[in-house]
């Protein structure tokens, strides 16, 4: 469905033809915070009632709420019956560079700023509000501005990683040797392992944080049954990995730090966990681009452990 009639699908449905009339000359930010925050005080996580309590414009379209604004619609996007992200869109007649002015003026200069062809995404967070949001414009030939998303703003912290050597978030919860259905048991969120080679198998589960995510690796073992055998995240960015984790776990021990080699690793005998930082290079259309893997294994740790 082209977004245009997405557009008119969501205003006609929440009875906005008259304010269609109205729209131009109104806020398209009327009703945000500051700081970077969605209409109504609405949090990620909410039930319905919760939501329909902070916000009483809001009603219910499927398996989503929608809502009037002043310049277009709030679509309350639900996952489990609770909020997840948001998405306002905008009157097509309402020119971007008044979209864009308007959330400036609200939010401050854009945090961030990319180009692609004639798409542009301007971008704002506040760890404060725990949001950031995503304009999208498009110059065809003047500028039009279609939707702004919402999403929870959960930077990597070092306070993610805990004190002790140990997979944290969500892969806190499993261990080495539990099957797919003892994982899934503790991770309902957790995709179908899918086979990466002639052994082995990767299931992954959301981080809890911006991009990161969480990996569990099986394989068959000698009863034939498919057991996870170690467990890895994806972490944004090889910096800011490496600093968050040092200033959790110390110092580690360095390594060469070359692509696709070991970075730093860190022991813990009282938890019985080693944990592998690796730069690994992905390839994008910007060109080759760093990233990082935490790898956690417990087979080294054993072994320095039964030594002499």
């Amino acid at each position: 469905m082209k977004l245009a009639a997405m557009i008119a699908i969501a205003l006609s449905v929440t009875g906005c033809a008259k304010r269609r009339e109205l729209a131009a000359g109104l806020d398209p930010s009327a009703g945000f915070g500051p700081p970077v925050s969605p209409p109504g005080g609405l949090r990620v996580g909410m039930t319905v009632d919760e939501a329909r309590a902070a916000m009483p414009a809001l009603a219910t379209r499927g398996d989503e709420l929608v809502a009037d604004l002043p310049a277009g619609a709030l679509l309350v996007k639900l996952e489990r019956g609770r909020v997840h992200h948001l998405v306002a869109m905008f009157e097509p007649r309402i020119p971007g560079t008044e979209i864009t002015s308007a959330f400036t003026r609200r939010w401050g200069a854009p945090h961030s700023q990319t180009s692609s062809g004639p798409m542009t995404t301007l971008g704002w967070q506040s760890e404060a509000s725990g949001w950031r949001a995503t304009l999208e414009c498009i110059q065809s030939p003047a500028m039009a501005c279609s939707s702004l998303q919402l999403l929870p703003y959960r930077p990597l912290q070092p306070g993610y990683f805990g004190k002790a050597v140990a997979p944290p978030g969500p892969l806190a919860s499993v261990r080495i040797g539990m099957t797919v259905d003892e994982a899934k048991a503790v991770l309902p969120e957790l995709t179908a392992p899918a086979q990466v080679d002639a052994q082995n198998r990767v299931a992954h589960v959301a981080g809890g944080l911006d991009e990161v995510v969480g990996n569990l690796w099986f394989t068959a073992g000698p009863d034939k049954a498919v057991r996870i055998h170690a467990l890895s995240l994806d972490l944004p960015g090889l910096k800011l990995a490496e600093t968050a984790i040092t200033r959790a776990w110390g110092p580690g021990t360095p390594g060469s730090g070359k692509p696709d080699e070991t970075v730093r690793t860190w022991s813990d005998a009282a938890t019985g966990w080693q944990a592998e930082l690796v730069h690994r290079t992905v390839h994008a259309d910007a060109g080759e681009l760093s990233a990082a893997e935490l790898r956690f294994s417990t087979a080294a740790v054993a072994a320095a452990a039964a030594k002499p």
